[in-house]
């Protein structure tokens, strides 16, 4: 057997300290002459569609029989049919003394709302209507039987303000901990004052929401930092590789999720098309619709500030042709995942409202289509309901990727090293195991097991012989220093008992990291190739 082979296939005695489905057994010695090709089969593809009458309310009761799914305007027989409630049940990592893993312990479908603040590209938190309604719907909805997570998009990627697997009620507490005062111009009898004028803690100090409190309060006031003219080149890059890492780190969350995009402005450029579908798949692939919001409002695209001496004579049209664009973009990419764009309207609180009730209703649509049809590039979907009056919101589309073409880029593994939470869509698990014996001048061996669990779903049916990971691993002192890493790339023909065996009980990576002693936090990162999905796991190390 090659050591690619047994780096894949280790005893399930091992793996049954990681996970409570996997038997504690020998598991068989898999016999490598067994392995053998398998011919094409059948791909299921899963199709979230939202259901809304002339009252935007969801539409329940119909049948798989109301339905209509097209790919590439060809008729596909439905084979999967749910109606889904999705629940607020909060998230809660599977916990086992002396295990790290980043999978949630219930698989049932959650209400979960991210709502992603824009800094890259807009100026809105100068606003401050569009500071008042976001924070005020936050205020009202967060423990309205939705989970709610809000980030901030800035220069270095993201900042958590409110983690989704966080009690609703540390940032309720939070929240009412950022007071109101008026700002001087707004005093006054009947005055109507912004609420995001100014902040101040308020209350008894508490150890949970005082955590938050400095965050919301920096999204409040706007305080981010200014954006150099380097980062305004990548702007692009930015703001993509942040709906992304938002995307991969909620991978995990069972069921279709929304994504509010708060942004002011992102103009479509046809030469970027590449990279939207990048982003889109992830999307697609991590079941998150976006929703597009307009944070500037009621837009005047010919309105020009008074301080402005002269404009050339074409300024007005490129004026409208930027705000064109940027309603295009925000269109496109709630069209390509299933959401909805919001644009020219005041009423933010109104658009947030619309995204959250979404993600409590829909149907689960799943139709088989042949892998012959393997051609990698874009498959048109398209979703209709028979009865009259309903309106239907779906993907538009997916994506084909090519089987035995380049590796994912790079930047997949950056991201999920550098992000603030882990990612999810690779359930894993991880322990420290005892090496005796294996201390030298450079430091000490602190070997590990980690274990990719059998939900992964890593071969897509019995007939699927082929796995092409990447291991990554780093690990970093207290001032963020690099110390020590890994890269281990495995790809493998496996044999049927093997295939049986990842199926039912997964498999674990053995690997090391040999350091000094002292305080360290270690990443490991695992990206399935094939399908491009990663998971990731942030783990102490104190006093080894």
């Amino acid at each position: 057997m090659s050591s690619r082979k047994q780096l894949l296939i280790l005893a399930a005695l091992a793996l049954a300290a990681f996970s409570q489905a996997v038997a504690a057994q020998t598991a068989p010695h898999p016999d490598p002459a067994a392995a053998a090709t398998f011919t094409a089969q059948s791909q299921l593809v899963i199709v979230p569609a939202t259901v809304t009458g002339r009252d935007a309310q969801h539409v329940s009761g119909l049948s798989v029989s109301d339905f209509s799914v097209r790919e590439n305007r060809k008729t596909q027989k439905i084979s999967v049919f749910e109606e889904i409630k999705a629940s607020a049940e909060p998230l809660r990592r599977t916990n086992t003394p002396g295990i790290y893993t980043n999978s949630y312990d219930r698989p049932s479908p959650r209400r979960l709302v991210v709502i992603a603040v824009d800094t890259v590209n807009s100026q809105f938190l100068d606003q401050s209507w569009g500071r008042r309604q976001l924070m005020n719907f936050l205020d009202a909805r967060v423990n309205t039987g939705a989970l709610f997570a809000l980030v901030v998009m800035n220069g270095a990627g993201i900042s958590v303000v409110h983690d989704a697997t966080s009690d609703p009620s540390v940032l309720i507490g939070a929240l009412r901990k950022v007071q109101i005062s008026p700002p001087p111009a707004a005093t006054g009898k009947g005055a109507k004052n912004d609420p995001l004028a100014s902040v101040s803690d308020a209350n008894e100090p508490d150890s949970k929401t005082d955590t938050e409190v400095p965050l919301i309060k920096q999204l409040a006031n706007g305080a981010e930092e200014k954006m150099s003219d380097q980062l305004r080149v990548n702007a692009l890059k930015v703001t993509l590789e942040s709906l992304e890492t938002i995307a991969r780190i909620y991978a995990g969350v069972p069921g279709r999720k929304a994504l509010v995009w708060v942004t002011g402005s992102f103009p479509y450029n046809p030469f970027d098309q590449s990279e939207y579908e990048h982003t889109w798949k992830v999307l697609n692939d991590a079941n998150f619709s976006l929703y597009g919001v307009d944070l500037r409002g009621l837009v005047n695209p010919g309105a020009f500030s008074a301080d402005i001496p002269r404009f050339s004579d074409h300024w007005v049209q490129n004026q409208n042709n930027w705000n064109t664009n940027t309603i295009t973009t925000l269109q496109l990419f709630a069209a390509a995942t299933g959401g909805e764009a919001f644009y020219n309207t005041n009423d933010i609180v109104l658009s947030l409202d619309r995204a959250t009730r979404d993600s409590g209703s829909y149907y689960l649509l799943g139709y088989y289509r042949s892998a012959k049809d393997a051609a990698p590039g874009w498959r048109e979907l398209k979703v209709s309901v028979r009865n009259k009056g309903v309106r239907v919101r779906a993907r538009s589309g997916f994506f084909v990727s090519q089987s035995n073409g380049p590796a994912p880029p790079l930047d997949d593994l950056q991201m999920a090293l550098t992000a603030p939470l882990e990612f999810t869509g690779i359930p894993l698990a991880f322990r420290w195991t005892e090496a005796p014996g294996t201390t030298s001048r450079e430091g000490k061996e602190n070997t590990f097991e980690l274990a990719i669990l059998p939900a992964s779903k890593l071969l897509a049916g019995p007939n699927d012989n082929q796995v092409d990971l990447q291991f990554v691993g780093i690990a970093t002192d207290a001032d963020g220093k690099l110390k020590a890493q890994f890269s281990q790339p495995i790809e493998s023909t496996l044999s049927a008992a093997d295939i049986k065996l990842i199926q039912e009980k997964g498999f674990i990576y053995k690997g090391q990291f040999r350091l000094p002693p002292g305080e360290y936090t270690i990443r490991v990162v695992v990206r399935d190739n094939r399908s491009g999905k990663i998971g990731s796991l942030i783990v102490a190390l104190r006093g080894h």
